[in-house]
Formats: C-alpha cells, structure tokens, sequence
C-alpha cells in the first residue's frame, strides 16, 4: 500500500482536526464534471471494496497489476491502505454521533471526511462519503462508501487567487503557495525563486500564521477549504 509520510483527517461534521472544518462533499455531478478524473473507490460499510477505477490502482499500487487487464477490477482487499479504511471508520462514526444528536444542525448535510497525505513529492486527498441517504438505516450494516483520490496539483477545486486574496497572501508568498502545491521540498521550493531555505521556511510561518495552520499539510487544507 502507498506509504505515508504525513496524514491529517478532517471532517465537516464534528472537528477530527482542530485545523480545519471542511465544507460537504461535493455532489456526483460536481465530481463528474471535473476535467481530472479521480481515483474512486467503493466499498461496504464493513469496508470490503466493490469497485476501484484505473486511476485509484494506479495512486495506490504503482507497480501493481497493470490497469488495461481484464481483472484489473477484481477485488483486491489488499490494494486498500489503511488511509482508506481509517478514513471509512470516522465517516461511520461521525454519521452515528450525528443520527444520535438529532439537534444537530448540520445533520442534512451530507457527511464526508478528508484525509491529506503527503508521501515523499506527492500529495493526495483522499474524501468519502456515503452514496446512500441514511437518515434511517444503520451505516454499519447498509450502503455503499465512496472514496475519492486526488493528487493535490491537480484539485479544480483550489482557487489560488481567491485564496491569496481571503488569507492576505503576498506575491512571493503566493509563488510559495503554488511550489507547494506542486509537491516541491523547501529546497526546491528555494532553488526556483533563488532564495535560501531559510527564506523559504520563514515564508511558510507566515503562511502558516495567517492561515492558522501549523504544517505544509494544513496549508494544502486550507486551500482546499475556499470555494
């Protein structure tokens, strides 16, 4: 499975993080219409997969079966990270804690929960929810999950600009936002906007300052967070 140098899980209904508060999930056709496919994966609420695309194989198991066999939609419990499954486990539990506080006021939402991972240059969102209402069934026995996987760089969704603007970003520090969005080390971030990696990483503070964050991770969070 893919390893993880870094993993933060977050969740728009009860906080799993104190960093962030993400908003819902967005619908199946916001998803479609998205020009970069996602990684997608289906599984039971008991986390058996059902379903994995070409894109998810490829993310999660590089060197595994090549994507154009006949069976490379068999089921492979072993494909499924433990990013995956931790992810699917807040996802029941903050529905449950939500089916039981009938005050709570964002129980029409649909729940959904982000894990960022890191692993050496890349970053992925990993986002699940149910594909089912479940108002009135037991999640721990009825419906399907759906688990999207993204690389970072390549989310639709981050609006750079919009984001610049709400944080109060500055032009050196919007050129270091969007190095890192790339999956680039501080290093290399220095290296091309020939700075040293102490200007890079007091950049970042401040970064992180504004935003109220405390790591890269955080940051990509965040960015994901402005619509």
């Amino acid at each position: 499975s893919m390893p993880q140098n870094s993993l933060h899980l977050f969740g728009n209904i009860g906080i799993l993080d104190r960093e962030i508060l993400l908003p819902k999930c967005p619908s199946l056709p916001q998803v479609v219409a998205q020009r970069t496919i996602p990684g997608i994966l289906i599984l039971t609420a008991s986390n058996e997969l059902v379903y994995i695309n070409s894109e998810a194989r490829e993310i999660l198991s590089p060197n595994g079966m090549n994507s154009n066999s006949p069976a490379h939609h068999h089921i492979v419990q072993l494909l499924i990270p433990e990013t995956v499954t931790n992810l699917c486990t807040h996802l029941k539990l903050m529905v449950a804690s939500c089916k039981s506080n009938p005050l709570n006021t964002e129980q029409k939402q649909t729940p959904s929960v982000l894990a960022l991972s890191t692993t050496g240059s890349e970053a992925y969102s990993f986002r699940a929810f149910f594909l089912s209402n479940h108002q009135n069934n037991d999640v721990h026995e009825d419906g399907y999950i759906l688990v999207l996987i993204e690389r970072v760089s390549q989310a639709k969704k981050i609006n750079i600009a919009k984001a610049a603007q709400y944080y109060k970003l500055s032009k050196r520090e919007i050129e270091v936002v969007e190095l890192l969005l790339l999956g680039h080390k501080n290093k290399e971030i220095a290296e091309k906007l020939y700075v040293c990696v102490y200007t890079v990483e007091d950049h970042l503070k401040k970064i992180m300052k504004k935003m109220q964050v405390s790591s890269r991770t955080g940051i990509i969070a965040k960015l994901m967070e402005v619509q």
